[in-house]
């Protein structure tokens, strides 16, 4: 893991992001998906607006199966995502420090 978030104040609390670990993880990509609670019983769904098309998430890659991420987001005139890796896979099969859970 070799990434890290930027400091910033305003978020929306941090989830923990698992990759499962598969055969042949080479040939798969991340991607994002975003559902969002507009008002009440009113949501927006995958693919029902721009905002909520899937996004391929480059800071997975490579995917490695087992490395945890705390993602969150970023809130303000320049939303996004961040992303922080929070522990790796050591070829045993254990989790290496740091480990979190969310």
């Amino acid at each position: 893991c070799t990434l890290s978030p930027e400091s910033v104040a305003d978020q929306l609390e941090p989830v923990t992001v698992v990759i499962p670990k598969l055969a042949d993880m080479s040939r798969l990509d991340a991607a994002l998906f975003t559902r969002i609670a507009v008002f009440e019983q009113y949501l927006l769904h995958d693919y029902e607006s721009e905002i909520t098309l899937p996004q391929r998430c480059h800071e997975f890659a490579p995917l490695a199966g087992g490395e945890r991420y705390k993602v969150s987001y970023q809130l303000g005139s320049y939303p996004k995502f961040n992303f922080e890796c929070v522990s790796s896979q050591e070829p045993s099969g254990r989790l290496t420090p740091p480990y979190q859970t969310f």
